[in-house]
């Protein structure tokens, strides 16, 4: 058995590992207290869902255990990368989904410079409202180089964007 919680709960996660000796292959998770506060109790549970691990939260003013079927987050990230790095970023997606259960979207570039145009360019932008993530994989020879779109969407959305592998983004 996991259980997500904060350090500050400690205490509460001994008297529920006391109690529940045995439940078996679960993750749970605190509700109330620091724990409710803690990012790394929601991306725990969120890991545990998209693992397929059955998901229960405790409360422990009510000491009541319940089970929580709420599906993973959408994590809305694009992977954008040139057809030459088709097979590396295959590579990359798949382990992504198989060793740490999130799906990749991606979004093949044909141009010589590695770049995105036309309705691609607008889903990407879109995506980044919505407030999505892209990631952007250049190739190994040091191409692709971004175009003025993604170098525009990387301007207004520093935070959601992340390059890899030579890609550049300058303005």
């Amino acid at each position: 058995m996991f259980v997500s919680h904060s350090y500050q709960d400690a205490a509460v996660v001994e008297a529920l590992v006391a109690r529940w000796p045995d439940l078996g292959m679960r993750a749970l998770y605190l509700t109330g207290g620091a724990s409710q506060a803690s990012f790394w109790t929601s991306f725990e549970r969120d890991y545990a869902a998209r693992a397929g691990l059955p998901v229960f939260r405790w409360d422990p003013a009510a000491e009541h255990l319940t089970p929580d079927e709420a599906p993973p987050l959408n994590l809305d990230v694009q992977v954008v990368f040139h057809s030459r790095d088709r097979d590396r970023t295959t590579e990359l997606t798949r382990f992504m989904e198989k060793e740490r259960h999130v799906v990749l979207d991606p979004t093949v570039s044909y141009t010589s410079f590695g770049g995105i145009k036309g309705g691609p360019a607008y889903e990407i932008e879109q995506m980044l409202i919505r407030g999505g993530a892209l990631l952007w994989l250049g190739s190994s020879d040091g191409l692709p180089r971004c175009t003025r779109t993604v170098a525009r969407e990387v301007r207004t959305w520093p935070q959601c964007i992340a390059a890899s592998h030579g890609a550049c983004c300058a303005s």
